[in-house]
């Protein structure tokens, strides 16, 4: 068994290799440049564990919700990665990691910091996830006005209560995926985005001095 975990839907870049014999963790507080770091890291964890590409056996990778960089620099790697054959993909939304992470919350909600002054809410109950929902800052404070007792878990804690210290995990525990790769069903990486993409395509042309 050889199994790479791979977060890059944060800030925080995370990479977890589980083998039979251990488990390596790479987890980095970046802000930017996942698409530059990733390869990198996982060329030296590989190597320093003596594990090739062919090697692994399982794959598996956060798509979304997150930053829409991050969410595509993380799903396009291991599209690469999977050309090599013989690997199962397995992938796990940001909210599920995150509640995986959190095994003594039974509910609660995961808010991830999306940017500009929005969180992507999803309230979560045992194994049951809900719907992601986009909210501002300041309707997420009136929704949870205490994060203390409402089960608060994602990184949407620091921009939502700046000033209070965490109350559950802000990234997922990556190792805890690498090690579980039978939680994870099989399936293709279809990225979760937060909202729709920015750029828009251009209107059609109109030939001048059409009607």
């Amino acid at each position: 068994m050889a199994v790479l975990a791979l977060d890059t839907c944060l800030p925080t870049l995370s990479v977890a290799l589980a083998t039979q014999a251990s488990c390596a963790v790479f987890q980095e507080r970046i802000g930017t440049g996942h698409a530059e770091r990733l390869a990198p890291v996982v060329r030296d964890m590989l190597a320093a564990n003596g594990v090739a590409v062919g090697d692994l056996t399982d794959l598996i990778v956060t798509v979304g919700p997150g930053s829409f960089m991050g969410v595509r620099v993380g799903i396009s790697f291991a599209g690469g990665l999977l050309a090599a054959g013989g690997i199962t993909s397995r992938p796990v939304t940001l909210p599920r990691a995150l509640r995986a992470s959190a095994p003594s919350q039974q509910q609660g909600v995961c808010l991830i910091d999306i940017r500009r002054g929005q969180v992507s809410a999803t309230v979560f109950e045992g194994e049951a996830i809900g719907a992601a929902e986009l909210i501002d800052l300041e309707t997420a404070r009136q929704r949870w006005p205490n994060p203390d007792t409402a089960g608060v878990i994602g990184d949407g804690q620091r921009a939502i209560w700046p000033d209070r210290p965490p109350t559950g995990p802000l990234v997922p525990d990556i190792a805890q995926l690498a090690r579980t790769p039978g939680k994870w069903a099989p399936g293709p990486f279809v990225p979760v985005y937060s909202r729709p993409p920015d750029a828009r395509p251009p209107a059609p042309l109109v030939p001048i001095g059409a009607q």
